[in-house]
This record gives C-alpha cells, structure tokens and sequence, in this order.
C-alpha cells in the first residue's frame, strides 16, 4: 500500500485544521480492502487530526487523484510491519511541515 499527503498542511505555511491522508491499495478484493481499513485505524491513531481516504489502485488511476490533488508520496507500508511503515510515514510528516 502507498500512502500520500496532500492538502493545506503540506502546502501551506498557514495554520492547518486536518492532515488529509490517501491511502492507495492493491485491489477491489475484500482482504485488500481489510488491509487498507487496519492501516488507517492504525494511523488514526497515531497522527492528530487525521483525514484518511481509502482508493483502490484502480480507482486511483481512474479519478488520477494523486496528480489531481498535487499528492506527495509518505510511504509505502510494509503490510507485514505496520508499526515500522507508520513511523516512517510520522518521521515524514514532521519533516514536511518544518520546511
């Protein structure tokens, strides 16, 4: 799974209200989607203020959603080590909202 940020608090210098979060993974199947649904329970839990989106591959690739929205890249999360992926993904976005 890939995991994305976009909106205000990565391009804004101003005060932000939400951290809007896209999830992206592999398929329309139900463990995909089950994968996907633990992931953003796991980052809610984690990052304050959390939005989270959930699309499919193809959904993404249908709705071009992470060009449309000037989307950067967090992470791509080890589905094996949640814990390790979502740090990373926390590491990155401090590391964005301090330049």
């Amino acid at each position: 799974m890939m995991v994305y940020g976009f909106g205000s608090y990565f391009f804004s210098e101003n005060p932000y209200r939400d951290v809007d979060i896209l999830i992206v993974h592999g398929s329309e199947a139900f463990e995909s989607c089950m994968r996907a649904i633990e992931l953003k329970k796991n980052i809610l839990r984690e990052v304050k203020g959390a939005h989270i989106s959930i699309l499919s591959k193809s959904a993404e690739a249908h709705f071009d959603f992470v060009f449309t929205s000037s989307a950067i890249l967090l992470g791509i999360v080890d589905e094996n080590d949640f814990t390790l992926s979502i740090d990373k993904i926390i590491s990155k976005l401090e590391a964005v909202r301090k330049t």
